[in-house]
């Protein structure tokens, strides 16, 4: 089974720069009550323009997957991005979700991850304002 939360709406954000306790991860933007942190330390540059980051969703309430055939619950997923800064664009490589008690519930990786425009208003704009500095 394979979960793909892959936030791109255009829901309401917010954006900060205050570090969580453990000083490993950045606040850098909440949509739709669901906060977004970066690991500073992740950033690498890729080649000339493009940089890629670990970025952390915490989810506000617990997501249950298909409650019929499965108890398991989300509370967070850790996620590897490639952002193009010259060209506006993000692409998702692979991400890993886990349940409240940091128990790994799913793996998501793609053999051909596509780019998308990163859109205005959208979290990874804030991410990219982060990372491309």
């Amino acid at each position: 089974m394979v979960l793909v939360v892959f936030c791109v709406s255009f829901g309401s954000y917010s954006e900060g720069k205050t570090a969580d306790k453990t000083n490993r991860w950045t606040y850098y933007g909440t949509l739709n009550e669901n906060q977004f942190y970066f690991d500073k330390s992740s950033i690498k540059k890729v080649s000339n323009n493009i940089i890629s980051v670990w970025d952390m969703l915490q989810f506000k309430k617990e997501i249950t997957l298909s409650p019929k055939n499965d108890s398991r619950t989300l509370d967070s997923q850790i996620s590897l991005h490639e952002i193009d800064c010259s060209n506006h664009m993000h692409k998702l490589i692979k991400f890993t979700t886990y349940n409240k008690d940091r128990k790994i519930q799913g793996n998501y990786y793609s053999q051909r991850p596509q780019n998308h425009y990163i859109m205005p208003g959208s979290i990874y704009q804030l991410l990219e304002k982060e990372v491309c500095k």
